[in-house]
């Protein structure tokens, strides 16, 4: 018989590992875009600081209900 306890062991390892699949799948989408681009670093960071943003700031409407 699975005891419970390993159950969500199980399903919480599988949920990381696909969750770092997901992760690198994008890391490698954004590299390679990011390398087409001849630019400097600080603009890029920028760039990435303003999507960062822009994200949280949605989130956060969504969550609260603004906008």
């Amino acid at each position: 018989m699975v005891k419970l306890a390993d159950l969500v062991t199980k399903i919480e390892k599988q949920y990381r590992e696909e969750k770092k699949i997901e992760a690198q799948k994008i890391h490698d989408d954004l590299a390679a875009v990011i390398q087409g681009y001849n630019t400097d670093t600080q603009t890029i960071l920028f760039v990435l600081e303003m999507i960062r943003y822009e994200l949280i700031d949605s989130k956060a409407a969504q969550i609260f209900g603004k906008k």
